[in-house]
């Protein structure tokens, strides 16, 4: 990638171009519906790989309020 703001990968749906191929994939989604980050704990998915990272930390809220302390 140079700092040029070059952009040489073009959406094939729309006229969106990135700098980056991995931004480009992760745009496409928006497109194919396509959801492959899912929640290991409830089956759940996700386009996008900070949604499951908020959403996991619901998990892990829920989970300090309903399990009782370990007795040591």
């Amino acid at each position: 990638m140079s700092h040029r703001g070059e952009r040489p990968f073009s959406c094939p749906h729309c006229e969106k171009a990135y700098g980056l191929k991995r931004d480009l994939k992760e745009h496409l989604v928006l497109h194919t519906g396509e959801k492959p980050y899912p929640c290991q704990h409830c089956g759940k998915a996700f386009a996008r790989r900070p949604s499951l990272r908020v959403h996991r930390l619901l998990h892990c809220s829920r989970m300090s309020y309903t399990q009782p302390p370990k007795v040591l």
